[in-house]
């Protein structure tokens, strides 16, 4: 493999600056649509791009690009759509989570006015209650080739499958291996990395009832870093305390979900989710439910390439009293839980789509028809002083503060901010002083940031009392961070957060966790694998709902 592309490696720095050295500074990015019963919740706003004054649709199966006037090399990102986590309705078996889709990228010599032909992969949709038993659904391929008016795929050609769907019982949804960049326009090197396999299932039958049986976790998309991670394995994690394995992320495998595997409701940790830059903390089975310490970091997130959860001029609703990007536990969790929750979620930074803000320090006034991600905004948009109305879109030399380096390889959207950590596990059994004592049975997870997987849901009995029938009442689709993220009912509902026992979704590229039982699993972000659903001694309506896939990804950049 040729290494062609950089992550942007935030040092902290910011004595000083350099130039905007990236090759290409422009870009258009499109985002697949939904395979299942139900479309996504988009904002108008949110699933256009204005590039130049012009504005067109992002959300798409099939579209075309046109080279602009005056360019003559592009870099083209293709990356397939995950697949969906697998249910199953009778006794005992937990389901696996869903596959990875493959990275392809190249560099490519073209001529203004050809024309390119996107076909963006459908997401994998994970079986749900209503649906019974069933695998999920494939991830499809990203495609983009030249049209046959200008060579057709013999001059440009990248391709990038989806990530199988998990399987409703045993065995593992795999990858469906790397994908192609190819064709006699392919000016440079190229990146081709496979998506990541989900996790396997618990299939314990003990049988003596009521124990629960976690499902396996979504595994992440290939990226510019490399192949795609595992979800974590959801064995072994039976028990009257059980629970869900968490996603993989871009850097780091989602790791095994732990139970008491007795009949007592011991107390279980299940584990958090990959970042984007290391392995999900793996859960554990205790009789006492420590307290988050350095040595036992039960139910954090994995780490992220940026150690900060904060960016100047773009708020994320992460608010860990250290500033982490990555989720992570503070003792006693479920005290004050509408706060605490919030500490569980890895930071996200937006997909380029903010418009940036005037003033010292960073920014620039945005010209028109150019949106600015706020991220850029921070790092020097128009210079340290207030800045001008040109800016990176422009080609226009920045000053760029904050960081030491800014490679000229670097991605633009939402694949220069895959920095992210994992979300957090949770822990399965309330006890004085939390809240409500032992009433709530069902704790939700922590969401992935930017590149990082979701963190697998707990459950103090298997008998939690979530009972989510809709995904869509738990889990919405947000553009701007090319993911999905909790609806604005159940966030800010404590006794959806208390007892709903999701798992949770994953970040860009990102593997969804997977829930308890009556909960809905995680959904894989842009790329990446929805979670499996949890099994129960009872089974049918009892056992959870599989996550959704993410859907498939081009960029396009100039």
């Amino acid at each position: 493999m040729s290494i062609l592309l950089s992550a942007l490696i935030d040092s902290g720095g910011g004595a000083g600056g350099v130039s905007d050295g990236r090759e290409f500074k422009r870009w258009q990015d499109f985002y697949g649509e939904h395979s299942g019963p139900n479309a996504y919740h988009c904002e108008i706003t949110q699933s256009q791009r204005t590039v130049n004054g012009v504005a067109v649709n992002r959300m798409v199966q099939n579209t075309t690009w046109t080279v602009p006037s005056g360019i003559s090399k592009i870099r083209v990102t293709a990356i397939g759509a995950g697949g969906g986590g697998g249910r199953y309705n009778s006794t005992y078996h937990a389901s696996g989570g869903g596959a990875g889709g493959a990275f392809s990228s190249g560099e490519f010599n073209v001529t203004a006015g050809q024309v390119l032909d996107v076909q963006v992969g459908r997401s994998g949709y994970g079986i749900d209650r209503q649906q019974g038993s069933g695998t999920g659904v494939a991830g499809q391929q990203t495609i983009v080739e030249m049209s046959s008016g200008d060579g057709g795929s013999s001059t440009l050609y990248v391709q990038a499958p989806g990530g199988a769907g998990g399987p409703p019982t045993s065995g593992q949804a795999t990858h469906n291996g790397n994908g192609t960049v190819s064709g006699s326009a392919l000016s440079g090197g190229s990146i081709v990395n496979h998506g990541g396999n989900g996790g396997n299932a618990n299939s314990n039958a003990i049988g003596w009832g009521p124990e629960g049986y976690g499902g396996g976790g979504g595994g992440s998309a290939g990226s510019f870093k490399g192949n795609g991670f595992r979800g974590g394995h959801g064995s072994p994690g039976y028990g009257y305390t059980f629970t869900g394995a968490s996603g993989g992320g871009i850097g780091g495998e989602g790791v095994r979900a732990f139970g008491s595997q007795t009949s007592g409701d011991y107390y279980s940790w299940s584990g958090g989710g990959g970042g984007s830059a290391g392995d999900g903390y793996t859960g554990d089975t205790n009789d006492s439910n420590p307290a988050f310490t350095t040595s036992q970091p039960y139910g954090q997130g994995g780490d992220g390439t940026s150690s900060s959860a904060t960016v100047e001029g773009y708020t994320y609703d992460c608010v860990n009293p250290d500033g982490t990007s990555y989720g992570k536990q503070f003792g006693n969790i479920y005290s004050g839980a509408l706060t605490n929750f919030k500490r569980m979620n890895g930071a996200r930074y937006g997909d380029g789509e903010v418009t940036a803000t005037s003033g010292g320090g960073g920014g620039g006034n945005s010209p028109s028809g150019v949106t600015y991600n706020a991220y850029e905004a921070q790092l020097g948009i128009g210079g340290s002083g207030g800045g001008s109305s040109e800016g990176f879109e422009s080609g226009a030399s920045a000053t760029i503060t904050g960081v030491s380096v800014y490679p000229a390889k670097m991605f633009n959207g939402i694949l220069g901010r895959c920095q992210g950590g994992g979300g957090a596990g949770t822990g399965s059994k309330a006890a004085s002083p939390f809240p409500n004592g032992g009433q709530d049975q069902s704790y939700s997870a922590g969401q992935g940031g930017a590149g990082g997987g979701g963190g697998g849901a707990a459950c103090q009995t298997s008998n939690g009392n979530g009972n989510w029938t809709n995904k869509d009442d738990v889990h919405k689709w947000n553009p701007s961070d090319m993911a999905f993220g909790w609806t604005n009912s159940f966030y800010t509902t404590e006794s959806a957060i208390r007892n709903g026992g999701a798992g949770g979704a994953g970040g860009a590229l990102g593997g969804g966790g997977s829930c308890t039982n009556y909960g809905c699993a995680g959904p894989g972000g842009i790329g990446a694998g929805g979670g499996g659903a949890s099994g129960h001694h009872s089974g049918g309506s009892y056992n959870g709902s599989g996550g959704d896939g993410g859907p498939g990804y081009v960029l396009i950049e100039w």
